[in-house]
């Protein structure tokens, strides 16, 4: 039986296709970073800089919002200021927010309002570096490294660890935007009521999630 982790990752890969996703979501990978694939999570274990491997960086100065839901097992509710919702009845009146609710393991909301996404200009002499290296003795069979990666800010991750779980945020500005309003800045969510296991990075910051190889 999958783990929640595995279930994450895995429905990211199938997903975004060519990226994998850090574990855990916080972590701060950075471009050349070397290391060893186990299934579909990356082990850093050194980078191109300490193996004397030099690489140009392409930047990326356009940001790019991220809103990611798992295929199944995601609903969500809002409230709006000055309305009575019988489905969040923890929350006042007069104040608005929203509920989460995961009904399965790994499902998962990430949210994000910008992400940057710099990647390694020339593929092919890194390529050429690599095999001089391999041919040297000082580039491992199983090593792989990466080549892109997806920078993000702040950013908003929920991920169930058990088969029933709920999550509910009281703010007090209105969620214009509904659930794309998690991962940006100037939103104040205030914890209220939880039940189930889950791991919750809320306004992460400086993360990297995703990559490729």
């Amino acid at each position: 039986m999958r783990t929640p982790a595995e279930l994450y990752v895995r429905e990211i890969r199938r997903k975004l296709k060519y990226y994998f996703a850090a574990w855990l979501p916080g972590e701060e990978l950075k471009l050349g970073d070397v290391g060893i694939l186990e299934g579909d999570f990356f082990r850093r274990e050194t980078t191109l800089e300490a193996l004397n491997i030099s690489f140009t960086e392409r930047p990326d100065t356009s940001p790019t919002p991220i809103e990611l839901v798992s295929q199944q097992g995601t609903s969500f509710t809002l409230k709006i200021s000055g309305e009575a919702n019988d489905a969040i009845p923890v929350l006042p009146v007069n104040k608005a927010g929203i509920s989460l609710n995961f009904s399965n393991e790994g499902a998962f909301v990430f949210q994000a309002a910008e992400s940057y996404e710099p990647t390694i200009e020339d593929i092919a002499t890194l390529n050429e570096q690599i095999l001089q290296a391999h041919k040297e003795r000082k580039w491992k069979e199983n090593w792989a490294v990466i080549t892109k990666i997806v920078k993000v800010p702040y950013a908003t991750i929920i991920i169930s660890n058990s088969p029933n779980s709920e999550i509910i945020f009281e703010t007090d500005a209105a969620l214009k935007q509904g659930i794309v309003d998690l991962g940006k800045m100037g939103t104040n969510l205030m914890w209220r009521k939880q039940t189930g296991d889950l791991i919750k990075m809320i306004g992460a910051r400086n993360i990297s999630p995703f990559f490729q190889l």
